[in-house]
């Protein structure tokens, strides 16, 4: 028999798992020749009870995307990463720099901003305090003012990705 907290972690992972299958089926994708395509992405790690289950990026060496291996994945490593990526000459300590996704008590799913000291707290400490967390990306500040959104639908017969740009008056 079912337990409301298996419930809940299977939800978790039906909300992860879509955007991690688009990963992975743009990892696959190949150019004309053959060649991974160009992805630009911010560095996002998905969480499974706690623990990390994958870690995606772009290469620094030819800009693809990339995955670390399971034997690579480290708490301790992303959150180095997060940290290493943060400005930390701002002054204003309240500057974002991830963005937790979290599991909300209803079975939804809600985004809240990590500041230095909450990747601190959340990452590196005990794997309770990830119990509800469903993944954790780098926050991009935004520049300039145009922006871009990937518009991706899923659906068993059909696949559609497509690119909206917009500019902001």
């Amino acid at each position: 028999m079912a337990t409301p907290a298996k419930r809940r972690s299977a939800t978790l992972v039906e909300h992860g798992l879509e955007y991690k299958r688009l990963l992975e089926e743009l990892r696959g994708w190949r150019g004309p020749s053959g060649q991974r395509i160009h992805l630009n992405i911010a560095d996002v790690a998905f969480f499974y009870c706690g623990s990390m289950f994958s870690w995606y990026f772009t290469s620094h060496e030819d800009g693809t995307l990339r995955r670390k291996n399971r034997a690579s994945l480290s708490n301790m490593d992303f959150a180095k990463m997060l940290l290493r990526h943060h400005d930390a000459s701002r002054a204003e300590t309240s500057q974002p720099l991830a963005l937790a996704v979290l599991i909300s008590g209803d079975g939804g799913t809600s985004v809240a901003p990590l500041t230095a000291a909450s990747v601190r707290w959340l990452l590196l400490s005990e794997r309770s305090r990830r119990d509800r967390l469903l993944a954790v990306t780098r926050f991009v500040q935004p520049r300039g003012v145009r922006e871009s959104v990937l518009r991706v639908d899923w659906r068993t017969q059909l696949r559609g990705v497509e690119q909206r740009s917009s500019r902001s008056l």
